[in-house]
């Protein structure tokens, strides 16, 4: 499992949330949870290339990055 950086609301969204403006709100809130996921999401066309691809990170990523 991969984690991305935390998720902290900004007051601008609960103050829109507090006024009652809860379905934009939540829309704001989820697009960027959608965009913060796709920024962590990998893909490969089989589990042989997605494991080549972990095993490429760890050979070139130091080891104090994600």
């Amino acid at each position: 499992m991969e984690f991305g950086r935390p998720y902290e609301l900004n007051d601008k969204i609960k103050k829109e949330y507090s006024r009652g403006d809860k379905r934009k709100a939540v829309s704001v809130v989820l697009k960027d949870i959608e965009e913060r996921v796709n920024e962590i999401l990998l893909t490969a066309p089989s589990y042989n290339e997605l494991q080549a691809i972990y095993i490429a990170r760890r050979l070139f990523l130091p080891n104090n990055m994600p």
